[in-house]
């Protein structure tokens, strides 16, 4: 997991509180907001950026064709700590 830098750190955070309010994942606008940017567009690169380093993992649903708005869902990817020792995953 590579580090973040302070916006995208604070991205990650309000997105935490946001599902952690059992509110499911905010929308880009309220990202925008919540950054206090001028663009949603600067919102969603932050976002896409988070997804990149591998902080969060979004899933990917087809366009709304029949009435079905599309779901918005992240996931937050907690860093796993490998045992020095071993090797083996001491998060499990």
């Amino acid at each position: 997991m590579m580090p973040l830098v302070r916006r995208q750190a604070q991205l990650k955070e309000f997105i935490a509180a946001h599902i952690a309010k059992g509110e499911g994942a905010p929308s880009v606008e309220e990202m925008r907001v919540a950054l206090g940017l001028k663009s949603k567009a600067s919102a969603h690169i932050a976002l896409t950026n988070l997804e990149r380093r591998g902080h969060i993992r979004r899933t990917r649903h087809s366009s709304a064709r029949n009435g079905w708005a599309m779901k918005r869902a992240i996931e937050i990817v907690h860093e796993r700590h490998a045992c020095p020792h071993c090797g083996r995953d001491a998060d499990a």
